[in-house]
């Protein structure tokens, strides 16, 4: 059963020539699109409006379509429209958002309204977020491979050079508390353990694989989409060994790859604009199709 939700009126598009140049995709439509859904503790989703220039919240239960959706505008006076990318929220309510003009790591309290955005000590694209157990804030440059963190408690920012400029796209947080990156530049994908401050890098055995969005399951198993190739990546950190999957469609291009409850596998196929199902146990794959329209991702 898929359900389809109309969103908000009034979304503006902010564009500009420079959004343009550095996202390099000109051909999206002029209109309202959504990137990153999040689903918070209270159950609401959070996507970012990357052309309104805003963060909004989907409330999936509230019947009255007036007050389904509430629209926080991104107050920044440098740049016209930061291009929110990634997104995340914390165990509190809070949400964040990565710019990719802006360079910025942003944050919304729910309750206030209010928008916050941290000068980080470089400014890069930003792509990805993610919160780990403690709360902390991780994101990534995926130009100058710049690892960072916004302390939970101090606010303060504390930012790490990556080795080899893998290009991290995605981020996930372990069990554990190390930060897993998608070294979408280089092939790999790279550990960071924030207690001894070391990197650990991974190499695909395909090249080009082009790993792009990855996460980690309860156990501690790494999962991320080789999205250049078509294939499915998983790591066992303590065996140190990438296991490659094949998936059943040849032209494949895999985004996103998030566990559920029971560590099965979800991923989003842009090129058959399909959601697609990975069973551990079985080791099979169940297609979804989007019900209508096509997909970026």
């Amino acid at each position: 059963i898929w359900v389809e939700y109309a969103l908000p009126d009034g979304l503006p598009y902010i564009g500009t020539k420079t959004q343009q140049v550095l996202d390099g995709r000109t051909t999206y439509s002029a209109g309202p699109r959504l990137h990153d859904p999040y689903v918070a503790p209270d159950d609401t989703i959070w996507y970012g409006a990357s052309h309104a220039n805003s963060m909004v919240q989907l409330d999936q239960f509230q019947s009255d379509p007036e007050k389904r959706w509430k629209v926080f505008p991104v107050n920044s006076t440098d740049v016209p429209n930061v291009y929110i990318h990634g997104i995340t929220v914390d165990h509190e309510g809070r949400a964040y958002w990565a710019e990719i003009i802006g360079g910025r790591l942003g944050e919304v309290d729910p309750e206030t309204g209010k928008t916050t955005r941290y000068w980080l000590p470089t400014v890069e694209q930003l792509l990805q977020l993610v919160v780990d157990k403690d709360d902390n804030v991780w994101y990534a440059a995926v130009e100058g491979s710049g690892l960072g963190k916004l302390d939970a408690k101090t606010r303060q920012i504390t930012q790490w050079m990556m080795p080899d400029q893998p290009g991290p796209y995605g981020l996930a947080a372990a069990p554990d508390g190390t930060i897993w990156a998608a070294g979408h530049g280089r092939d790999m994908v790279v550990k960071f353990d924030p207690v001894k401050e070391e990197f650990t890098e991974y190499t695909t055995p395909t090249h080009p694989a082009g790993v792009r969005r990855i996460s980690v399951d309860s156990k501690g198993i790494v999962w991320f989409s080789e999205n250049a190739i078509g294939q499915l990546g998983t790591l066992d950190p303590k065996a140190g060994k990438i296991t490659e999957i094949k998936f059943p469609l040849r032209y494949t291009e895999a985004y996103d790859t998030w566990p559920d409850k029971d560590d099965n596998i979800w991923i989003s196929d842009s090129h058959y604009n399909v959601l697609v199902y990975y069973d551990r146990k079985t080791q099979k794959f169940t297609h979804y199709p989007v019900p209508r329209g096509s997909h970026w991702s």
